[in-house]
């Protein structure tokens, strides 16, 4: 157990990508969107600019930045050895493919040799090796928080071992080895050793081997990216992106609504009022934002897993979303997305609806035989910011005292819902994590972590092999073999009563034609399909100007 724990305490930066996820903005007033007619003839060669927005960045470094909004314009412009698909696998990138020896502590990537630089420098091994060792080098002034750091702590060597593939070598046998290396590569001939300074710096030259190429940039004001002509990949209709930089998210929503820019992600969760517009769409897609409530495993009450049980069978999930979420949720039984390759499918989950009335008596019966002091009452503590998950523990409660359960809703500020759950001062908790991509459940289910993510005081001899077997897997299918046993696990014990997954969403104007298909990972996944077709109103002013 020391030798877990001293593994474990090297992986600290596994919790700069979780956070417990804090609170949801109140959704905006309800504004008309400008309405606009379209041409519908219009060939997509012929295609407009697209505009969007970013809010102001401090860290012009793909590897360095944590503004949310440059991440996702940063997929236009820096590539990755790999990248992650809609069911969050690894698809191939900047490496055309990659070997894993049989140990599962190495990883050969074969490159691509198709690919150059926005400044026309060829793309070699040896820029994958540099961007890694400036991850390495510059952690100190990496922005909370930045996935691309959470277990860089794993590779004990580098190097290029052919003419066009490099080698990752990890301290032992470790399964989440690719999503590791999903980063940017940036250019080393950009940064030889007289401008490394260049590497924090607000002269940072943006250049990458994406589809987009930057063409201006105004640190105040805008940035203007154009197609890279000799992109490897295909050619896209949308020659142009105008991007123009705001304070903040309420700032790109105004530019949405009077029409100034073409898409935007939309921060409140009620996002379909903006449809009611005809000239206006939206793409709903899974988030990584996951809501639970946890029990506070100190007090012997909750060793019980029957009262466990009957509290998970007791909740409906669906209505909570559809009520509360406006439908923009996916129920779930364990901390593992529905979509994910790692899944598992639960009969669990089938079915619910049908089975509520009957699981309800069947658990009020399962209550009464269930040892708890008389007069026993819970506290379910929730943060009062959040008034979405106000609503859902206004409504957990009415089901927990129809199965014969007393309990009270507390709502405290963020910052003393924290210290109270790092005291373990609480019953029951109503709270959520934002994961990370790279997966591993240890921070909350190992009994090491106790004073890290493992807030509820979690202890199983038997969690902590699964989460180790799941961890050290040496290939992929021993890994999916090994999460179908933590979750297998998680559905008898219940450390977590699991209830779903929150959706996000990309607005569009109907100007914008394609076939784009947004994911948590790159909301821009499919640009190359997109193209801008004229308004009308547009047409004939232009007529009248003639």
């Amino acid at each position: 157990m020391k030798k877990w724990t001293l593994i474990w305490s090297m992986m600290v930066l596994l919790i700069i990508t979780l956070s417990l996820s804090a609170c949801e903005q109140q959704p905006p007033e309800e504004v008309e969107v400008q309405e606009e007619v379209v041409i519908e003839d219009y060939k997509p060669e012929d295609s407009l600019p697209l505009r969007l927005a970013i809010t102001r960045p401090t860290q012009l470094n793909p590897l360095l930045n944590a503004n949310d909004t440059l991440y996702q314009v940063y997929h236009l412009i820096y590539e990755s050895l790999v990248s992650f698909d809609e069911n969050m696998d690894l698809v191939p990138l900047l490496a055309e493919s990659w070997e894993l020896d049989d140990s599962g502590s190495r990883v050969t990537f074969n490159l691509r040799q198709d690919v150059t630089w926005h400044d026309g420098e060829l793309f070699k091994p040896e820029d994958v090796v540099f961007s890694f060792q400036v991850l390495r080098n510059h952690m100190n002034a990496i922005e909370y928080p930045n996935v691309y750091t959470t277990n860089l702590q794993q590779i004990s060597d580098v190097r290029i071992t052919g003419d066009n593939s490099v080698t990752f070598t990890f301290t032992r046998p470790y399964s989440n080895a690719l999503e590791t290396l999903v980063f940017p590569i940036l250019p080393q001939h950009v940064f030889a050793s007289t401008n490394d300074a260049l590497l924090t710096s607000n002269d940072f030259p943006i250049i990458g081997t994406g589809r987009y190429q930057l063409e201006e940039y105004d640190a105040s004001r805008e940035m203007t990216l154009r197609y890279y002509a000799s992109y490897w990949g295909r050619k896209p209709y949308v020659d142009e992106i105008d991007i123009s930089i705001v304070p903040d998210r309420e700032a790109q929503i105004s530019m949405f609504e009077n029409g100034e820019i073409d898409l935007v992600e939309p921060v409140a969760v009620d996002w379909l009022k903006y449809t009611d517009n005809e000239q206006v769409k939206g793409i709903s897609f899974p988030s990584s934002h996951y809501e639970f409530i946890g029990l506070n495993f100190r007090d012997e009450l909750w060793q019980q897993k029957d009262l466990r049980q009957a509290i998970d069978r007791s909740i409906a999930r669906e209505d909570i979303i559809n009520a509360i979420y406006f439908g923009h949720g996916t129920a779930t039984k364990v901390p593992v997305h529905p979509i994910s390759w790692l899944y598992k499918q639960s009969e669990a989950m089938e079915d619910e609806t049908e089975a509520e009335e009957t699981e309800v008596d069947e658990t009020v019966e399962s209550i009464e035989i269930i040892t708890l002091p008389e007069e026993t009452e819970f506290v379910l503590l929730t943060n009062s910011e959040n008034p979405l998950r106000m609503k859902t523990a206004e409504t957990i409660v009415p089901a927990l005292e129809e199965i014969g359960l007393k309990v009270r809703v507390e709502a405290v500020p963020w910052d003393e819902m924290q210290d109270r759950l790092l005291t373990g001062d609480f019953d029951m908790v109503l709270t959520g994590w934002h994961f990370s991509l790279i997966p591993d459940l240890s921070f909350a289910f190992h009994s090491t972590q106790e004073s890290m993510g493992n807030f509820i005081g979690y202890s199983s001899e038997d969690m902590d092999s699964l989460l180790e077997a799941a961890f050290f897997a040496p290939n992929r299918q021993e890994k999916e073999m090994a999460w179908h046993s933590i979750q297998d696990y998680l559905q008898e014990e219940l450390p977590y009563i699991s209830l779903f997954y929150k959706e996000k969403a990309v607005l569009y104007r109907t100007t914008l034609r394609g076939e784009l298909s947004p994911t948590q990972y790159n909301i821009f996944n499919g640009i190359e399909t997109a193209y801008l077709i004229k308004p009308q109103e547009s047409v004939a002013n232009n007529d009248e100007e003639q």
